[in-house]
This record gives C-alpha cells, structure tokens and sequence, in this order.
C-alpha cells in the first residue's frame, strides 16, 4: 500500500526502507506488468542493456531511477 500523500505540496515525509521497496514494487507492477524484484533481477542481469533511447523503453529508464528504492 502507498505512502499517504502531504497535507500540502511543500510537506515532506521520509519513507522507511519497507515503504521505499512497497513504492517501487507498485509502481513496476502498475507501469511494466512485473514486480520489484522481477525488474531488479532483469536489470541486474543485463536484459535491459542494449535498450535504446526511444519512448517505448522511456519506462524502463525510468523505473530504473527508483532501483535505489527496490533495493533497500
């Protein structure tokens, strides 16, 4: 389950390592159809390698900003 949004835009809050990896997990499973640690293993194993820079692999590129996330 998410995290509960701020009350205002300029709030803050700091996720714990569980929320992180439930945070990127969602949004694997929501964007690409495959959980957290089916990309992690995907990426970590190269498959996502060669991918070019086109809008059809823009969603790879970007859950693969959030790897920190995943791998808390």
């Amino acid at each position: 389950m998410a995290a509960p949004l701020p009350e205002s835009p300029t709030e803050t809050r700091t996720l714990s390592p569980e929320e992180k990896r439930a945070f990127f997990d969602e949004q694997c499973r929501a964007v690409l159809g495959i959980s957290g640690k089916e990309f992690i293993r995907r990426w970590d194993s190269g498959e996502y390698a060669d991918l070019d820079d086109v809008p059809e692999n823009w969603d790879i590129f970007e859950k693969s900003l959030l790897l920190a996330f995943g791998r808390q």
